[in-house]
């Protein structure tokens, strides 16, 4: 014990504690804590702290604990986005920075309270560890997305070439030089898994872009009249066939992917909001009803503001006013009651379908080629 508190007397002179935290610039921090004497220190901590525990230290893990100094003084330079993980990394990161800071504050205290302690800050490194390494994953995987999506926009630049043939010609050979250049930086931050998650992500587009290649083919057939009056009359039965606005829902889905091709994320998004299996669930078992699907057309309208030309916003707007004065005229509360579902839903989707039809079409480029 004498030779760890030797040891963590050394770790103290290094001068890491919450004045170094609260005072020190993110430049200043990060390069005092990439300083060869620093990491030999405080690799001779920790590992002496593991050893007291009766376990191995691995090396490596000594940047990642002294990355909680960086994260609890600079969070918002480390983490760009506010999520649950990112909380907890923060939160974990200034248990491990005050606990660090308390320990050498009771060096000279009874060796029972002091082998306590340091049972506790044994075990907020390991929280702390298990934390870092689940936000680091997390973290590479957002990286490796936003690689991907360039990919695509590099991708999408060269199928909208209108140049000559030589110049085209030259475009294409710069696109695969840069698209290789990509691929090369997935699979340098995430190895063969970076690399499977990329193809993985290209399979799915390629899907998505098939799907959506079928749909532009038939629109014309959608937005035809007898379509609707079909539709119309399906919901005018006594029992209205529900079911169709689940393929409704199918066909809007796919639409609402060709708007963002290479976006998978707001791919996900819409399933996540637009969730087929459960809506079939609801009407298999007469749960359903017209206020969830206005919620649902709600969704939709939000994605094609999104979508569409600034230009569109105003009328989207003016008629998105409208619809809402109609169902606030109905009366939200009693709106199953008064509503004609058969007259209300095919023209409230007919226009969905209309405005979808208006982005794929300005946005098609990628399609047509």
């Amino acid at each position: 014990m004498d030779n760890f508190k030797n040891i963590l007397t050394e770790f103290d002179n290094l001068g890491i504690d919450k004045k170094f935290v609260n005072n020190c610039s993110f430049d200043e921090m990060t390069k005092k804590l990439q300083n060869r004497h620093v990491l030999i220190t405080s690799n001779t901590f920790f590992n002496e702290l593991y050893k007291l525990h009766n376990l191995d230290y691995n090396k490596t893990n000594t940047k990642k604990i002294l990355t909680s100094y960086i994260i609890t003084s600079h969070p918002s330079i480390i983490l760009n986005k506010s999520n649950n993980l990112n909380k907890n990394i923060i939160l974990s990161s200034r248990i491990i920075v005050n606990k660090l800071s308390f320990i050498k504050t009771i060096l000279q205290t009874n060796q029972k309270y002091l082998n306590k302690q340091l049972k506790i800050l044994f075990n907020n490194i390991d929280i702390y560890l298990k934390t870092f390494n689940r936000w680091k994953e997390k973290d590479k995987f957002l990286i490796i997305d936003e690689l991907i999506v360039m990919y695509y926009e590099i991708e999408s630049m060269d199928h909208n070439s209108n140049t000559g043939k030589e110049i085209k010609e030259l475009v294409k050979n710069n696109t695969k030089t840069e698209q290789k250049k990509i691929i090369d930086r997935i699979n340098n931050i995430g190895g063969e898994e970076g690399i499977k998650y990329f193809e993985k992500n290209r399979k799915e587009v390629l899907n998505f872009q098939n799907q959506i290649k079928t749909m532009y083919e038939n629109i014309d057939k959608i937005v035809h009249d007898a379509f609707w009056n079909n539709f119309k009359e399906k919901l005018n039965k006594e029992e209205p066939e529900l079911s169709i606005i689940v393929d409704m829902l199918k066909d809007i889905k796919v639409m609402l992917y060709s708007c963002v091709p290479n976006r998978l994320d707001i791919h996900n998004k819409i399933n996540e909001e637009i969730d087929i299996k459960y809506i079939e669930q609801l009407i298999e078992h007469k749960s359903i009803d017209d206020k969830m699907i206005i919620n649902y057309v709600f969704i939709i309208l939000g994605y094609i503001k999104q979508f569409q030309a600034p230009e569109d916003d105003k009328k989207m707007e003016e008629w998105i006013k409208k619809l809402e004065k109609d169902i606030e005229d109905l009366g939200y509360q009693d709106f199953e009651n008064y509503i004609n579902i058969s007259d209300f839903f095919p023209k409230v989707f007919r226009k969905i379908f209309e405005s979808l039809e208006k982005i794929i079409v300005s946005k098609g480029s990628l399609i047509r080629n």
